[in-house]
């Protein structure tokens, strides 16, 4: 029983480490693409 207890624990810890990896890739995207955004308008002025 404490092996599957222990399963389900690392089971739970790697899937908030896979949501917060995406989660900060999704913010790392978005901050890109803010700072492309505010490029692109500097240079067309």
């Amino acid at each position: 029983m404490g092996l599957v207890k222990e399963m389900m624990i690392n089971k739970g810890i790697s899937e908030v480490i896979a949501g917060y990896l995406y989660f900060s890739i999704e913010l790392i995207l978005l901050v890109i693409s803010i700072y492309r955004l505010f490029n692109e308008r500097k240079t067309s002025y």
